[in-house]
């Protein structure tokens, strides 16, 4: 049995070591030893308060220690339903994680993911009891997206493929059937017949249709794989999918008895037998596990044929293995008489066999092969002369449009980088390339070692992957831009062009009409191109902003390239402007200072660029979280102009949750400090207690001008600052009504302050109440309405809301009709002539229950009301006619007031 062990004192002993030393690491072993021995919520505890200060620090050994401790916490514990503390700790901790995707560290990645794909079903099956989470099943989707973005892309790394396929696993067992007895559903593996009837947001069809997609995503990765590390993992997968789910079984024999190990011809024996080993035990396992199955002997059948493929595969390999060790002679060439070089080189290919030979018939890798090894046998001597009788250019255009459309990217990369020298074409190839979302991982396979490798043609290839992240296609700027994140923050020069590339296009959203005409074209010569001024150059033109600390200041004249307009156009269409920011936006999760020029130029933007530009913003706001200090240091120091865009970020951060106390310190700091307006104050004034609401309650009503956007957002504020007593609990009522206000309360607010803010603001923001049924409902307005019965003095307002009362809820009507409209008699509400035409209104408007209460009216009010109202006049007649009977002498005045002659 582990020694008690106080955690927090661990923890700060760790802490006071040397950083990253064997004596921290020894310590840190220790607490994470006791920690997986004491309850889950002891170490939640300790991450609540660990991962928001770890997350954007570098790597570290404390950092990696953490984010374990995180994976453990969510994926090697079972689920438990019923702990809220680890409920609400796996989805505070998304974003967190979130962030690590986009981590240049393989260790980083590798860990978001795997502890990512626990979260997936959990948050799934979350979602399905309770909608409200709609916005962590939206991040989830995200992560999704994100995480697939891996498996297909050039450059991921082993460890990260194989990390995405255990997700993608956990994806598909979540979009997929489990058994249809409830008795037997599992919290720890929820499927698509969690879902009840009519979810809100939940689609079994559309989601099976994506569990189809990623399973073939899946089988692709298998078939054409050519490590056997990622083959095997795939493997692997499937007998684990196969085992949740038995209806996949069919499925995975199939898929493993169309494999052909070919695609693994360089690899060892031993690696290709591991694979066959590894379906072999997934298939026996299928037969143990269900040994009356339906595919029994079909498995078994499988399991032969399998056997029956390792043998042919090892006899292929022994054989190619045996030519290989094989000595060859090689005659010597005859005597060339010719003495051209050129003619010597070629001599031995016939022009017309060439002419009418079929380069497609020749398997990619073989013809990259071809290509590649017979220019390395070439003598240097013998090619630098050939090239001066032979035009290179033109067979090195020829070669690589074959090869392109015939080669996988890999191989086509090679040729490309062992050519001696890259002709004309090669980038308009690139370009073209890139434009295909299927060939697009070709051209960055190309592009990223000609830049890292290929010192003379960087600069030209550097140009042409910054324009691609401009490019009207969705897929090929986000592979341009998952190329150029490998090289920010510390990759020279690389980065430096990065910086000025991205600050450029954020800076041309505000160019002006002048400056367009000033525009200098990209030529090899301009500063775009390869013979443009260096890194050191660019940066010699820095300028560091009054208000934000940014990086530079690019030459205005620097050329976006081919993709886009000078400046946007106007009005500004979305698609467009993304062009301009996705690089910066993408950059900027996880280095917040890629904002700094938009926050500079935002003011001077037109109104649509800003518009299109907020809704952007959002998804990598989120991202960064409310407690990255590098943002929140822009939107405190804020340039004047600015102020929608800081409004819509802060929204962002408080839209479906409570503001964070960064964020409530933050605003509060803009309000006392920069005099902020009343839009600031909306965010937080929910947070506020009930003295400060009523008191900056005027400012807040202040800022409705009529429009719907305004209306919104009071409503917002409105529901931030109302709480509706619950009679259940006393205690909670108290609590409640001691902070925030009730609906009863607002109401007398917004009576009260019609001098203050004006009759026409007031009457906006009590009409946006009459739009929260939910909250103001009948009870609440007649409580209101008896609140000021018994006031000194009525509010000019409180007959239009009577009025609008009445028009909401038919049930007030007896009650306005009658009592309330008695009670304004005896407080004469004749002397204030507007609230007499309300009266009047209203009288009309409820009659006739009305007509006992007007009977109390003073004969010369009587007279003004029916002169002023003579359909009222009749019918009134009409009533008491038939209300007196025989006793008309009893109403002799009124019948005389009314205009009856009879006697």
């Amino acid at each position: 049995m582990a020694a008690v062990v106080d955690p927090l004192a661990t923890l700060r002993q760790a802490l006071s070591l040397a950083a990253d030393s064997p004596a921290q690491a020894s310590v840190l072993a220790s607490l994470r030893e006791y920690l997986e021995t004491v309850s889950p919520s002891v170490t939640i505890l300790i991450l609540k308060n660990l991962v928001p200060n770890v997350q954007h620090q570098t790597d570290s050994l404390f950092k990696q220690w953490v984010f374990e401790l995180v994976w453990y916490i969510v994926s090697r514990l079972p689920v438990n339903p019923h702990d809220p503390d680890r409920i609400r700790f796996i989805l505070d901790v998304v974003d967190p994680l979130r962030e690590l995707l986009a981590d240049q560290n393989p260790f980083y990645m590798k860990l978001a993911i795997q502890t990512l794909g626990s979260v997936y079903p959990q948050v799934f099956r979350l979602c399905c009891s309770d909608p409200s989470l709609h916005p962590h099943w939206l991040k989830m989707v995200d992560v999704r997206t994100r995480v697939l973005d891996y498996n297909t892309h050039p450059t991921t790394p082993l460890g990260v493929r194989l990390a995405v396929v255990k997700f993608i696993q956990r994806v598909i067992l979540v979009h997929s059937k489990g058994p249809s007895d409830p008795r037997l559903h599992n919290p720890n593996d929820p499927h698509l017949l969690f879902v009840p009837a009519n979810h809100p947001f939940f689609n079994v069809a559309a989601m099976d249709k994506e569990r189809i997609s990623l399973t073939e995503q899946l089988l692709v990765t298998f078939w054409n794989g050519r490590n056997p590390d990622v083959s095997t993992a795939v493997v692997q997968a499937f007998g684990s999918m196969a085992k949740s789910r038995p209806d996949l079984i069919p499925f995975v024999f199939g898929a493993f008895l169309g494999w052909d190990p070919s695609k693994l011809a360089s690899e060892s024996v031993v690696s290709v037998r591991s694979i066959f080993k590894a379906m072999r035990i997934a298939l026996l396992h299928f037969n143990r596990a269900y040994p009356q199955g339906r595919q029994k002997g079909e498995v078994e059948d499988a399991i032969r044929k399998l056997d029956a493929k390792l043998h042919d595969t090892l006899a292929h390999v022994e054989e190619a293995r045996r030519k290989r060790t094989t000595p060859t002679v090689i005659a010597e060439p005859a005597p060339i008489v010719d003495d051209s070089v050129a003619t010597r080189l070629f001599q031995a290919v016939n022009p017309n066999i060439l002419a009418d030979f079929d380069f497609s018939t020749v398997p990619s890798h073989i013809l990259a092969q071809i290509v590649t090894e017979s220019l390395r046998l070439i003598d240097a001597d013998l090619f630098e002369a050939s090239i001066e009788r032979v035009n290179f250019d033109y067979w090195a255009n020829e070669f690589i449009q074959v090869a392109h459309n015939k080669s996988d990217k890999d191989s086509f990369s090679q040729f490309v980088l062992d050519l001696p020298e890259v002709p004309s074409k090669l980038f308009d190839l690139t370009r073209e390339l890139a434009a295909d979302k299927d060939r697009m991982p070709t051209a960055m396979a190309i592009l990223r070692p000609i830049i890292e490798l290929r010192i003379p043609l960087r600069d030209q290839a550097m140009s042409v992957l910054l324009e691609l992240m401009t490019h009207p296609s969705e897929a090929t700027r986000k592979g341009a831009i998952h190329t150029i994140r490998r090289w920010w923050p510390d990759v020279e020069p690389m980065a430096s062009r990065i910086r000025a590339y991205t600050d450029m296009s954020l800076r041309r959203l505000a160019k002006s009409q002048q400056s367009q005409s000033e525009e200098m074209p990209n030529g090899p010569n301009g500063p775009n191109g390869p013979n443009g001024p260096n890194e050191d150059q660019a940066m010699n033109d820095e300028e560091e902003p009054e208000a934000l600390t940014v990086v530079t200041k690019p030459d205005s004249s620097m050329s976006l390239g081919p993709y886009l307009p000078p400046t946007p156009t106007l009005p500004a269409d979305k698609n467009e402007i993304t062009q301009y920011v996705e690089s910066s936006l993408a950059l900027s999760v996880k280095d917040p200072s890629f904002l700094a020029p938009l926050f500079e130029t935002y003011s001077q933007m037109d109104v649509t660029v800003q518009e299109a530009v907020q809704e952007l913003l959002i998804r990598p706001v989120q991202a960064m979280g409310p407690n990255n200090p590098r943002l929140l240091g822009y939107l405190r120091d804020y340039p004047p102009g600015a102020e929608t865009l800081v409004l819509k970020i802060l929204h962002v951060f408080t839209e479906n949750a409570r503001p964070t106390p960064t964020i409530l310190n933050l605003v509060k700091s803009l309000i006392a400090e920069r005099d902020a307006d009343a839009r600031f104050l909306m965010l937080i004034i929910g947070e506020m207690d009930k003295l400060e609401i009523v008191r900056h309650l005027p400012n807040l009503v202040g800022t409705l001008n009529g429009s719907l956007e305004r209306r919104l957002l009071v409503r917002q504020m409105f529901n931030s600052i109302v709480e509706v007593p619950q009679l259940t609990n006393t205690n909670q009522v108290r609590e409640g009504q001691s902070r925030l206000l009730t609906p009863k309360e607002l109401m007398i607010q917004l009576h009260d302050m019609e001098t203050e803010v004006g009759l026409k603001k007031a009457k906006e923001a009590i009409s946006v109440c009459f739009n929260m049924p939910e909250t103001f409902k009948s009870e609440v307005l007649a409580s209101v309405m008896q609140h000021y019965l018994d006031a000194k003095t009525l509010p000019m307002l409180f007959v239009w809301t009577v009025l609008q009362a009445v028009a909401t809820y038919k049930t007030l009507t007896g009650w306005v009709s009658t009592t309330l409209l008695s009670r304004l008699i005896t407080k004469k509400v004749w002397t204030n002539p507007q609230l007499w035409d309300g009266f009047i209104l209203c009288a009309e408007r409820t009659e006739p229950n009305s007509f006992d209460a007007l009977l109390q009216l003073p004969k010369e009010q009587l007279r003004d009301l029916v002169d002023r109202k003579p359909a009222i006049k009749v019918k009134l007649r009409e009533w008491l006619t038939k209300r007196a009977g025989k006793q008309q002498a009893r109403y002799a005045g009124i019948f005389e007031l009314l205009g009856d002659n009879t006697s």
